[in-house]
């Protein structure tokens, strides 16, 4: 057979190929090297003076013409996709902060997925010029939709340099300064900026205590992946957690967080337990925002921490020694029915008429024991009790347990913190 019946063979091969296999670069790139192999060939094969023959036949054919274009198209897209990937900078963490830098506001959401509902928290963060946090305030809803429309609010908190008012809905409004509070005020403020969050990141690699991997997109359409695994207990300050990952979903482009995905790390695979999405960047806030006195109803009791006596003295007592000398002392009250030494062994001050109302059908004659406190995962001390009550003109047992901690804006001094006893 003529060589250049060898190529025209080879083109027609291409499209009955084309015709029942998919499309694809793998695909094309090998029809050109068959082609170009073939066409080596038949230099070695064929005298010089055939080949203006073989150009003849090609050109003269409608079919080749498509294919030589065909084949020159792919060998073209091959060459941007080079040229692009070659041109685009691989991801680094440097690229986002240098896109958030000199910004002043953040504003994003949470969402905590339980099997039947979404817990969420929406924040805003404001910098000073220097990039300090200068203001903080988010609010806890109690259920949000699958939508991740928000529920009803049931706290909100405001930060201002090292000021704090919380406002418990259908309780109190309460201010006070403290210094772990603001601590993990400004840990959760630079935890969720994303420029902080990349520079924990990097941190906590340097220290061992995360592995990091990122995905380049494949389109410039698709986000770049940052995947981070934490070690048990690295998660949040002060809370013990399991292994968790976190994917960062990056804009291609402007190299802004989009949205971060959390899984606890499970022995049967990761499971999401919730994500945070960013709403908008450097959105200046309404002051009103940042104003929870004039946004409380006015009939709101408020309640000043810093002038409340409150709680009692850790003196040289262990955290655990603490917390059971608090919960004894609070129980005590209750035999007592000394209603207004109780509401002051309420970490959020309760009145004498409060306690009363929550607890005087409450019969506690005595006290039979008090376990051994273990700490939770939110840094609480969990009490265990036994008391013996009165109940229906019957004596009888009944277990509980109270919840011990510190007191906002009084370091040393702990109290119970407003248990439902039943």
């Amino acid at each position: 057979m003529k060589a250049a019946e060898n190529i025209e063979k080879l083109i027609k091969a291409f499209f009955e190929t084309k015709k029942s296999a998919a499309v694809s670069s793998q695909m094309d790139e090998k029809i050109l090297g068959d082609a170009l192999a073939a066409f080596e060939k038949s230099k070695t094969n064929t005298s010089a003076n055939l080949r203006p023959g073989v150009w003849r036949i090609i050109m003269k054919s409608s079919i080749t013409k498509l294919a030589i274009a065909a084949v020159l198209l792919v060998a073209a897209v091959m060459f941007m996709t080079f040229l692009h990937k070659s041109a685009t900078p691989a991801y680094a963490f440097e690229q986002t902060m240098a896109a958030v830098d000199g910004m002043r506001y953040f504003h994003f959401k949470q969402f905590v997925y339980q099997p039947d509902r979404r817990l969420g928290k929406e924040a805003w963060v404001e910098y000073d010029p220097t990039g300090k946090v200068k203001n903080v305030r988010f609010d806890v809803y109690d259920v949000c939709d699958n939508s991740n429309n928000k529920g009803k609010i049931s706290q909100s908190v405001v930060w201002k340099e090292g000021k704090a008012e919380c406002w418990k809905v259908g309780q109190a409004l309460i201010f006070f300064e403290d210094a772990d509070y603001s601590a993990k005020i400004l840990f959760f403020a630079s935890r969720y900026n994303p420029k902080g969050a990349l520079e924990y990141l990097d941190s906590l690699e340097k220290e061992g205590k995360v592995k990091i991997q990122i995905e380049e997109p494949t389109t410039s359409q698709d986000d770049i992946l940052v995947t981070a695994i934490y070690k048990p207990n690295t998660y949040l300050l002060q809370r013990q957690m399991p292994a968790i990952k976190d994917v960062y979903h990056i804009d291609n482009v402007s190299r802004l967080v989009k949205a971060v995905e959390i899984f606890y790390l499970n022995p049967n695979g990761p499971r999401a337990i919730g994500s945070w999405e960013y709403c908008d960047y450097n959105q200046p806030f309404a002051p009103e925002l940042l104003d929870l006195n004039k946004e409380a109803p006015p009939d709101v009791n408020r309640i000043d921490m810093m002038a409340m006596d409150i709680g009692i003295e850790q003196g040289d007592l262990s955290d655990s020694a603490i917390a059971v000398e608090a919960a004894s002392q609070f129980l005590d009250a209750l035999i007592h029915k000394d209603y207004a030494l109780a509401g002051k062994l309420v970490s959020e001050e309760m009145t004498e008429q409060q306690v009363r109302q929550k607890y005087e059908n409450l019969h506690i004659l005595e006290v039979i024991s008090i376990g051994e406190p273990k700490i939770d995962k939110y840094m609480s001390w969990i009490v265990p009790v036994k008391v013996m009550i009165e109940k229906d003109g019957k004596t009888i047992e009944r277990e509980f347990t109270l919840r011990s901690g510190k007191v906002l804006g009084h370091p040393s001094r702990r109290a119970v913190e407003t248990p439902e006893l039943k």
